[in-house]
């Protein structure tokens, strides 16, 4: 098998009885077609909404014993492109997706080898936020995680504010890029040419 590419979407909702769509799964969604149009099979799709994973509280992630946690941790080691498409709230990415990267980072004082947890791995990110501003601050907050795990987060982020006041030029253009992320990888075996 090929370079893997692993699909993380970190939104919760919809939450109970609700049936709204989540846009950070939507957007995850267009990259997934194009793997799907361009025969790209070689990636894995994983959705922190039916991950049952603890809330961090300091040990070590193999301490969880977790079978959650644990294909989160090895599809993250296996990767070698992470791309995840994350809510942002309140100038904050989701709590769901902090809470998930702590379990596999751990607390860097009692592990510190853990700074070079994600060397080699590229993570490309994709986040909404309520407002263009929550984006930017959520990319902020999950560029600078990954790269103290040793991560290269790629330059080209995906940032969007609230999806219903995009102009339909600026959805279309959404859409184009996403799509383009996707096929990009598939054309290239895994890999992301910016």
């Amino acid at each position: 098998m090929g370079k893997q590419t692993l699909l993380v979407c970190g939104s919760m909702k919809p939450g109970p009885g609700k049936d709204s769509k989540s846009a950070a799964r939507e957007l995850l969604n267009i990259v997934k077609k194009a793997f799907d149009d361009y025969n790209y099979g070689q990636y894995k799709v994983l959705d922190l909404r039916d991950l049952k994973l603890p809330f961090f509280d300091g040990r070590d992630t193999k301490e969880y014993l977790n079978e959650h946690v644990d294909d989160l941790y090895h599809s993250m080691l296996e990767a070698e492109h992470i791309i995840i498409s994350a809510p942002s709230y309140w100038k904050s990415v989701a709590g769901a997706v902090i809470n998930a990267i702590n379990i596999i980072g751990g607390p860097l004082y009692d592990f510190p080898e853990k700074k070079e947890l994600l060397i080699g791995k590229k993570v490309s990110l994709i986040v909404v936020g309520a407002e263009f501003a929550d984006a930017v601050h959520g990319a902020s907050q999950l560029r600078n995680s990954f790269t103290s795990m040793g991560a290269n987060v790629l330059r080209k982020e995906i940032m969007v504010g609230n999806l219903r006041n995009l102009s339909v030029k600026e959805q279309k253009n959404l859409v184009t890029d996403l799509y383009n992320l996707g096929k990009n990888i598939a054309l290239n075996s895994g890999e992301y040419v910016v």
